[in-house]
């Protein structure tokens, strides 16, 4: 599954969405298997950039395990 153009509609979720305690500001950026935003924490009323896995691949092991992967090495930075 090869997602190179920008996302289709229902593919991220829409600015304004809240994601838990994080409200979708603003679209930063796109890539192959997610979208960026700036979001704001709500519980810490922080701007954040908050990257979304596209729902394609939501349900897919592979592509969930190596996004936390990315999530925690960006995470020692």
């Amino acid at each position: 599954m090869s997602h190179l153009g920008p996302p289709a509609a229902g593919e991220l979720p829409e600015v304004g969405a809240r994601i838990g305690r994080y409200l979708l500001v603003r679209s930063i950026g796109f890539g192959g298997m997610g979208g960026v935003f700036e979001a704001t924490d709500t519980a810490l009323d922080k701007r954040v950039a908050l990257k979304v896995l596209r729902r394609a691949y939501a349900s897919h092991a592979i592509a969930r395990e190596r996004f936390l992967l990315e999530a925690r090495v960006a995470a020692k930075l």
